[in-house]
């Protein structure tokens, strides 16, 4: 079932008005005759603005209006008298009012506004204006289109936020775990505590940090986005030093196997112990050293890159498994 849902552009978390679209065609305007009168006090909106029609469960909107129809979050300008095909959860900005293009299957076929939604306020004391402020400063922060989130339960959607943030702290937090593991592996340097401006997801268990990165307090520490902006890059300088590693440990093998650093540390010109210069074995190894050399030196590195992305495939297919 197709349900238009309107707001006004200056409150896009506050529902107006709804109407069913379950076949045909609605119109669109602020003049009587129109399907769906809006109030348009501005004049921004045409008699008959646009219509919206179903056809074999395609949606197709029609300008008809002097100011246009916007589509899309790149706010694009469709062309007059043309059918625009449209998809469910598109929004249309005409004049001052947002049209959201809602697809809800699972409803009733007469129902008009989803349990999703908020009614419209039916006094001063309810809070959508202070829920949806809540919805503008995250869409400000987070750098979104606010008409992109038109229509979402307030509520709902900071649920969904908080539960999406500690997913991050607690990802964050393994992972940095598991560098800081491979470093002691490898005896590497850790990471100190200087006098300011730590990574508190290094150092906090991710409960404390979870609260911590949310109050705006002058601790020492990181703020919340340098935090998880440096935790990030951490994490993406550590992955390429790992590769690097791994290369070079792999160079240092082949130069510690190389025929001529064997030669050169034999007291006896001619002789290997195990093997002599004139050996066919002893070529057979320089031939299959210089193999595993020249594959370093390609793209891809050969059958050495080869068996690595079969180990890297193997482990990847097994932790997806055992999670």
């Amino acid at each position: 079932m197709i349900t238009l849902r309107l707001f006004k552009a200056a409150d896009p978390f506050q529902e107006i008005d709804a109407r069913p679209l379950p076949s045909g065609a609605i119109t669109l305007g602020r003049d009587e005759t129109a399907d769906w009168k809006i109030d348009d006090t501005r004049g921004n909106i045409s008699r008959r603005h646009c219509t919206i029609r179903t056809y074999a469960d395609t949606i197709y909107v029609r300008d008809h209006s002097a100011n246009g129809v916007i589509t899309g979050s790149e706010r694009r300008r469709i062309s007059r008298e043309i059918d625009h095909e449209i998809a469910p959860g598109e929004t249309l900005h005409i004049g001052e009012f947002l049209v959201l293009v809602d697809r809800d299957e699972a409803e009733d076929m007469n129902a008009t506004i989803s349990r999703r939604w908020a009614p419209p306020a039916p006094s001063p004391t309810s809070h959508p204006a202070t829920e949806a402020g809540l919805i503008e400063a995250f869409c400000e922060g987070a750098g979104l289109d606010r008409s992109a989130l038109i229509g979402e339960d307030p509520s709902a959607l900071m649920a969904r936020l908080g539960s999406m943030y500690r997913q991050v702290i607690d990802d964050l937090n393994l992972l940095l775990g598991d560098r800081a593991a491979l470093k002691d592996t490898l005896q590497l340097d850790r990471t100190t505590i200087s006098a300011r401006d730590n990574n508190p997801l290094k150092w906090a268990a991710p409960e404390r940090v979870a609260v911590d990165l949310l109050r705006d307090r002058d601790t020492g520490f990181l703020k919340a986005s340098e935090a998880i902006r440096a935790s990030f890059e951490d994490l993406r300088r550590h992955n390429a030093s790992v590769m690097a590693g791994s290369a070079a440990a792999v160079a240092f093998v082949l130069r510690e196997l190389s025929p001529d650093a064997i030669e050169g540390g034999q007291p006896k010109p001619q002789s290997l112990g195990f093997l002599s210069r004139g050996d066919g074995q002893w070529k057979a190894l320089q031939a299959r050293h210089k193999s595993l050399a020249d594959d370093m030196a390609v793209a891809g590195n050969g059958r050495i890159g080869a068996a690595s992305r079969a180990a890297y495939q193997a482990n990847l297919s097994s932790t997806v498994k055992a999670v």
